[in-house]
């Protein structure tokens, strides 16, 4: 089950995930997630970091560790410990973010291109301050996992495609990338995952679109869905 979350850390001020009310927030959400009754929880650090993580989440389950502000650690951490799993599961893999090149170009032979990537960012920091501004934890959680939201996030990346499109192709490069990285990161969930496992996945909402297809495409696994859980 990958639920998709915003970064902590990037949260607005009058948001703040550390605050007393939030906390509770994220303390019922974690209540919640608890009844899927996952078997392991993957998270977005690098598979490379795996040694530092690991013996963070150890200090943490001792009790000498307390909680920055990183949705990783306040919903993924808090998961795990209250299931008792002896270790959590970093699955990133990060990869270079080819956009300014493709905006470079269009600036000079697409602006049509610009003009609708800006309208596109102005209409999603507006849904996304309205969410912060009016909507509990659980709620935020609601709407960054519905399929509306995710279609939004999309459909940039669609349009990207046409930058360049019958000519250089310029375009393709951002969509590829993200495509690689995570199928990638889908790659390092599949070394970890066993057969009967439940793993409740702990990401940033763009990578849902991707975890939802792989999954659903994937002939050993089945998909199941945050909603019908916060």
């Amino acid at each position: 089950m990958p639920v998709g979350t915003f970064h902590f850390s990037g949260a607005p001020e009058f948001n703040d995930p550390m605050a007393p009310k939030q906390q509770a927030e994220i303390k019922a959400v974690v209540d919640s997630l608890l009844a899927f009754r996952p078997t392991k929880v993957a998270i977005e650090r690098e598979l490379k970091d795996s040694t530092h993580v690991d013996s963070l989440y150890r200090v943490y389950r001792m009790g000498e560790y307390d909680l920055e502000v990183n949705e990783v650690y306040q919903l993924g951490f808090r998961l795990a410990k209250r299931r008792g799993h002896g270790a959590v599961y970093p699955i990133d893999y990060k990869l270079a973010w080819p956009m300014d090149t493709v905006n470079t170009w269009a600036r000079e032979h697409q602006p049509s291109f610009l003009r609708f990537q800006k309208r596109w960012g102005k209409q999603m920091e507006t849904i996304v301050d309205s969410f912060h501004r009016n909507e509990t934890m659980r709620q935020i959680l609601l709407h960054l996992n519905s399929d509306r939201f995710l279609s939004r996030l999309q459909a940039i990346r669609m349009r990207t495609l046409e930058v360049g499109a019958a000519q250089n192709y310029i375009g393709v490069e951002p969509p590829a990338s993200i495509a690689r990285r995570n199928m990638r990161i889908f790659a390092n969930l599949l070394a970890v995952a066993e057969p009967g496992d439940r793993i409740l996945i702990i990401y940033g909402t763009g990578h849902s679109h991707y975890f939802r297809e792989y999954i659903r495409g994937h002939p050993q696994m089945e998909l199941a869905h945050p909603k019908d859980y916060l």
